[in-house]
This record gives C-alpha cells, structure tokens and sequence, in this order.
C-alpha cells in the first residue's frame, strides 16, 4: 500500500466564494468518530444546521480562506443558538436543555423553561 496517498475517508470539501474577510465554518458531527456534516457555510446557515442538528455537534471550525487561518468555533456558536433560544423564550425538549448544560453548566440550563414530559 502507498503510504503516500491520502486515507480513504478524506474528501474534498466544496469551497463557497469567499467575502472580503468572511470566515467560512465546517461543521463536524458524530461523538466516536467525527465526520463533516456538509460542506463550508457562511455564519448564518451554520448557527441555523446547529439550531436544528445540535445532538450531533462535535466541533465547529472557522475558516479565514483569504487569510489562510482556521480556529475552534464551537463555543462561539453554541452560544448564539443558545443565547437565540433565551431570547425567543424557546420551550426547551429535555434534550435541548441536555445541551445547553453541558454547553454552559446546570446553573445556566435551569434558567430555561423544559418541555412537560
């Protein structure tokens, strides 16, 4: 086997036209083995995937292509969906609610209002 080509499970990512200084951000899914969950979005379109796909959020990272620079924006995001969720006074399923713990602590999570099982 060649060493030299690139494992199996590595695919080309479709690159969106870059703004002027605008990051693009991956979304990483799955727990035990991560896997990319589409392809590069802009801000909006990633804070809306990890409003409606949360329970499978591993990492999100944030791309500059102009500026060559990637970082970790998972905190960053998590806190808008969950800041989003506050402000529209957003009835939280046990599942939700799962999350913004172990996002932001028990202390934060218990300011939400959950869902009647």
């Amino acid at each position: 086997m060649n060493q030299h080509l690139p494992p199996s499970n590595l695919r080309e990512v479709a690159a969106v036209a870059p703004l002027k200084s605008a990051e693009q951000f991956l979304m990483l899914a799955g727990k035990r083995e991560p896997w990319v969950f589409g392809d590069l979005m802009d801000r909006a379109t990633v804070i809306e995937e990890v409003g409606a796909n949360y329970t499978s959020l591993a990492k999100i990272i944030a791309f500059s292509l102009e500026a060559g620079t990637c970082r970790d924006a998972t905190d960053e995001i998590a806190s808008i969906v969950i800041e989003r969720w506050a402000q529209d006074d957003v009835e939280l399923s046990r599942k939700q609610r799962d999350w913004v713990a172990m996002c932001k602590g028990e202390a934060f999570a218990n300011s939400f209002r959950v869902e009647a099982a």
